[in-house]
């Protein structure tokens, strides 16, 4: 009886043997399988790593133009209020000459010609820093420009 139970078995075992190659064939593909997948993120991942540094440099150029508008918006709005200041000026100089006071009017003049002339400082300013960043390839520093506007 004990020995009808072993030839019981030894059948499937045989029929599994026979299927052996096929099995081992499977194997080996899913194997191949796995290796493919990793190569392939693999590779994705360096197209990711590659795509995240195009965009890291498109970010940086994107905030070097910013920093550039943000300092010729900062010179402009210095040029606009000392234009503003010189045309009150010329307004309240009209109205003292019309007034025949002499003395107001030459001291409202030499203020106006200070602005003037700050006026042109900034200009120059503006110009040098122009070239100066043209020259070395990079874009000005909003805050320097502040500074130096401000003086």
């Amino acid at each position: 009886m004990g020995r009808a139970k072993i030839a019981d078995w030894e059948k499937p075992g045989q029929f599994g043997d026979t299927y052996g190659a096929i099995n081992a064939l499977f194997s080996g593909l899913a194997f191949a399988g796995v290796i493919a997948t990793v190569l392939l993120q693999r590779r994705e991942l360096k197209l990711q790593r590659d795509e995240l540094q195009e965009a890291r440099k498109v970010q940086e150029r994107s905030q070097e133009a910013l920093s550039t508008q943000a300092h010729s918006l900062l010179i402009a709005a210095h040029l606009n209020a000392l234009k503003a200041r010189i045309e009150v000026y010329d307004v309240q100089i009209a109205e003292v000459a019309q007034r025949n006071d002499g003395a107001r009017a030459n001291s409202l003049r030499v203020e106006r010609q200070s602005q003037w002339e700050e006026l042109d400082d900034i200009l120059k300013i503006a110009a040098h820093e122009q070239r100066k960043y043209a020259a070395i390839g990079t874009e000005p520093d909003p805050a320097a420009g502040l500074h130096e506007v401000a003086q």
